[in-house]
């Protein structure tokens, strides 16, 4: 059972920006709804700590973010799972997207918002 997380009161900025979420197996990207997967990690702030969580997502705008970009994320979501003598959790978000300070960073500087297509 996934769990939601209130994000509301968290900030958010990407630590590894996205990259397709490989299956280990088949060397294949993931899909979910017909839409590739991808994955990227993102600092947690909650005004007393921080911490790094990798999170998957469908959402196709996250692979035009930079690390450091200050991003909003909505949808998010946490499964604890286990697996023989291994168990962690796994975070999955609807949609990740620039806060209006990484897209005027963009624009100002040639960040994200401007360099999305130069790869």
């Amino acid at each position: 059972m996934r769990f939601p997380v209130d994000s509301a009161r968290l900030r958010f900025r990407i630590a590894v920006p996205a990259r397709p979420d490989v299956d280990f197996t088949s060397g294949e990207v993931k899909r979910r709804d017909n839409r590739s997967v991808w994955v990227l990690s993102l600092t947690v702030m909650d005004g007393s700590d921080v911490e790094v969580i990798r999170v998957r997502t469908t959402d196709a705008g996250v692979e035009a973010l930079q690390q450091d970009d200050a991003v909003a994320v909505a949808g998010l979501s946490v499964l604890h799972w286990a697996m023989g003598d291994r168990s962690g959790m796994s975070f999955q978000a609807e949609s990740v997207t620039p806060t209006a300070a990484t897209v005027g960073k963009g624009a100002a500087t040639g960040g994200a918002a401007s360099s999305a297509g130069a790869k």
